[in-house]
């Protein structure tokens, strides 16, 4: 930005350029935090960063990085980004699951084995422990599935 300064008495006026930089409060590491680690409040701090162009997918609460892990090893004081984080696995493969199903007022569950690692909201397969049918069924907890969902495009 340039800007022109004046004083009338006495009279005389400069030229100035100037920048000026805009700080935001982000959320960071408190302490060092080891990759696949679940992330708890008392893990993390705020830091005051420049806003950038680099500054989208910071996280500007605590509440939005409680629960997540890290994708790698974080040192303490860094600042926290998305592309850091991941959801942790609510299911893993082998695992016994409750297969939960609905359909209007009528509620069903049984048990299951995950055939694949799920996270929150990840459409894995599942094998009904009762029939031995390998069904489709989306991550809605740690070790609950559900079988019914709105398939993609629909």
């Amino acid at each position: 930005m340039r800007l022109t300064l004046t004083c009338a008495a006495p009279q005389w006026s400069v030229d100035v350029t100037s920048q000026a930089t805009v700080f935001i409060r982000a959320v960071a590491a408190a302490q060092i935090i080891e990759r696949g680690q679940l992330i708890t409040q008392a893990m993390l701090g705020y830091q005051e960063v420049p806003v950038t162009r680099q500054s989208t997918g910071l996280f500007n609460k605590v509440d939005e990085v409680v629960g997540l892990s890290a994708k790698r090893r974080t040192r303490s004081q860094q600042v926290l980004t998305r592309d850091m984080l991941v959801a942790p696995w609510l299911v893993r493969r082998g695992e016994r699951v409750t297969v939960l199903a609905n359909h209007g007022d009528i509620h069903a569950s049984t048990q299951g084995e995950a055939q694949q690692d799920g996270r929150l909201g990840m459409v894995i397969r599942v094998k009904n422990t009762a029939s031995g049918k390998i069904i489709e069924a989306k991550v809605i907890g740690s070790g609950k599935v559900s079988s019914t969902f709105e398939p993609p495009g629909k």
